[in-house]
């Protein structure tokens, strides 16, 4: 994992962060996922995920973006229409230090998945 920060001069915070994480998320497969009618766990993944991103379009469009505010990694999407296809991706984050503490940065997004779910 390669992390740089660039400051300004007595600058309170960081001007501009640059992260990268190599590209190596592990693929997100249907069967890491337990689908229901109205949620998508992700119970069965292999690392905890972050931040998760859905749609109901292709190219993420009015997409819907849901991060793990408690620590542990989120369990679930809820509140989602029986019978619907959604386009689904995650990242992870890295917690960065700044001047004022650490802030967390969000990563690369994996491949997107396409996902129905149930009736």
């Amino acid at each position: 994992m390669n992390i740089a920060a660039n400051y300004k001069t007595g600058a309170t915070e960081a001007t501009q962060i640059v992260l990268s994480l190599d590209n190596r998320l592990p693929k997100m497969k249907k069967k890491h996922l337990n689908i229901k009618k109205k949620q998508i766990s992700f119970e069965k993944m292999l690392i905890p995920v972050d931040i998760v991103q859905y749609s109901k379009n292709k190219s993420f469009k009015n997409a819907k973006t849901v991060w793990d505010k408690k620590g542990g990694g989120l369990k679930a999407i809820k509140k989602l229409k029986p019978n619907t296809t959604y386009y689904i991706r995650y990242s992870i984050t890295t917690d960065v230090s700044t001047l004022k503490g650490y802030k967390k940065i969000g990563g690369i997004w994996s491949k997107t998945i396409k996902v129905k779910t149930k009736k």
